[in-house]
């Protein structure tokens, strides 16, 4: 259990999608073609191709600076404020502050969030992980 949640914690970066509801996605965001493919973990025991509904992705990676604007927005992710059921301790250790990663690491994909704080990061931009 303690290593899926730190791996949780190590994200590389954040990627939302939107399900796809226009023709032409955002010029952000590429569309990605829905369709099946086999799974070898079928949520039910004769089902083995899963189906995926077309969606919207973003075409870059979340920065630290663009998830340390959405800290500024929602102070609850604050590394300092954030409740340990929904992080761990190194949950943005690597920030120079509780608000703000630093020049040096600002256009890097962000890391070490939880799952929790990637999805509520992209609930505030109106996407889904």
């Amino acid at each position: 259990m303690r290593h899926a949640a730190r791996m949780v914690c190590l994200v590389a970066g954040v990627a939302c999608a939107q399900i796809a509801w226009a023709a032409q996605p955002a010029p952000d965001r590429a569309a990605i073609p829905g369709g099946t493919f086999d799974t070898i973990i079928p949520p039910a025991e004769k089902l083995k191709v899963a189906t995926v509904q077309p969606f919207q992705m973003d075409r870059r990676t979340v920065s630290n600076a663009d998830y340390a604007g959405f800290v500024g927005e929602h102070p609850e992710w604050r590394r300092d404020r954030i409740a340990r059921v929904f992080a761990d301790a190194s949950y943005l250790k690597h920030w120079q502050s509780h608000t703000a990663p630093g020049p040096a690491i600002e256009a890097q994909p962000v890391t070490q969030v939880s799952w929790f704080a990637a999805k509520a990061y992209c609930e505030a931009r109106n996407a889904r992980l």
